[in-house]
Parts: structure tokens; sequence; C-alpha cells
């Protein structure tokens, strides 16, 4: 939380893979109800840019997104709803 404070911007603070405080996550999750929220997938409420899906050709909504791993919340970058891999890097 400290670095996101000191950087003043999220995207300047973390890249996708990062792990991130429980606290990170929640200040997300109270700024605007989010787009996906379940127990190990959040996403922002408001989209975050758009990008081409490579596996079906069409524009689509990425989100800030977090995911949990054994007890661990990481940074996934922003990815498409009820997704945790960003477009780029999907075959």
């Amino acid at each position: 939380m400290a670095d996101w404070y000191r950087a003043r911007s999220f995207d300047k603070a973390a890249i996708p893979g990062d792990a991130v405080e429980d606290a990170i996550v929640e200040e997300f999750v109270n700024c605007l109800p989010p787009t996906t929220y379940r127990k190990s997938l959040v996403q922002c409420g408001e989209p975050y840019s758009f990008a081409k899906d490579p596996r079906d050709g069409k524009t689509k909504s990425t989100y800030c997104t977090f995911h949990r791993e054994d007890g661990i919340w990481y940074y996934s970058g922003n990815c498409f709803a009820g997704e945790y891999v960003e477009p780029a890097k999907l075959a």
C-alpha cells in the first residue's frame, strides 16, 4: 500500500504477478461495485481499456484484476471480465 501512495498511481507501483496486500484489493472493491467479485477473483467495476481477444477476434473491455492463490492476492493486470490472464498472453 505504501508503494502505491508513493507512486501516486497503482499502475506505476505494481506489475502483473506482484503479490498485493488484502488492503489494496479491498480499496479497489470499495471504490465501485466490482465487475467480478469472487473468493479468488476481483475485477474493478469500470473498464480500464479495450483489447482484441485473440481467441475470437472481438474487442472487449478489460478490467483491473486481482486473483488469489493459496490465500495470497496477486495483481493480474487488465483482463477480460471473469478472467485473470491479460489479453496479450492469451492464445
